[in-house]
């Protein structure tokens, strides 16, 4: 299956209406459509300007298998008429399943992984859940998991029983989960 895109786009726009015609947000949203052409297949790019003068918005995006995504955006004024942009995917269903993979595939290696349960929490760039293994002594574990996306975009996660020392970590390694 292929790998979803990379999950964060940053860049600079140089919002200037003489050099390229257009609205500031149409600007940013062709910057945008632009440097994520090379990892996906963009749909669409919607930016709307705030009163604040920072822009918010997302990107809907599809893969040759058929699997479709959504990022979210924004982009902050950085100087005269230039914006900074990131957009980062939401976790979906799909993004859960390919968290949950990793975790097992990593807790696999202490014992039996009799389940993994990872959902989005607060916002796209943190997960929670829960893990049980069975050890080689029987032991059963009930672990306690969470994921926080990095600044690769990837997910580093994390679990551990109650009172105790982390049991499996991953150093943000999770690929493409996004």
């Amino acid at each position: 299956m292929k790998a979803f895109p990379v999950a964060i786009g940053l860049g600079l726009v140089f919002a200037l209406g003489a050099c390229s015609g257009g609205s500031p947000e149409e600007q940013v949203a062709n910057t945008i459509r632009e440097s994520l052409a090379n990892q996906t297949t963009v749909d669409k790019v919607e930016m709307t300007k705030q009163a604040d003068g920072n822009m918010t918005g997302y990107v809907l995006t599809h893969e040759s298998d058929g699997r479709k995504g959504r990022m979210k955006c924004a982009a902050q004024p950085d100087g005269d008429s230039k914006y900074k942009w990131q957009c980062h995917a939401e976790i979906d269903a799909e993004t859960e399943r390919q968290m949950q993979e990793k975790m097992r595939t990593e807790l696999a290696k202490q014992g039996e992984v009799l389940d993994v349960a990872m959902k989005r929490k607060d916002d796209d760039n943190h997960m929670a859940g829960s893990a049980r293994i069975r050890t080689a002594d029987g032991t059963e574990h009930n672990l306690t998991c969470t994921a926080e996306r990095q600044k690769d975009a990837n997910f580093a996660w994390n679990c551990e029983e109650a009172g105790a020392a982390p049991a499996a970590t991953d150093g943000g390694e999770e690929e493409s989960a996004d």
